[in-house]
């Protein structure tokens, strides 16, 4: 593995342990795919795919006393 590639997976996991947020770790990791694989179109485009989402949009959550909204991974 080149030393390059090392350096930015040691960095991406700093950064995924710092993060807590799913959506930030979501995009360090989509960075991370682009420094290693930039120039592959076959993947970047599987991760601008990734970029498109995963979360559908939830109404009426049902809670005590109200109702709620919100997302949920598909």
């Amino acid at each position: 593995m080149k030393e390059t590639n090392v350096k930015h997976i040691k960095s991406y996991l700093q950064k995924v342990k710092a993060a807590n947020k799913e959506l930030t770790k979501k995009e360090h990791f989509k960075d991370l795919l682009r420094l290693l694989y930039h120039g592959e179109q076959e993947i970047e485009a599987i991760i601008d795919a990734i970029s498109a989402g995963s979360e559908k949009t939830i109404l009426n959550i049902p809670r005590r006393n109200k109702t709620h909204r919100g997302s949920a991974d598909t």
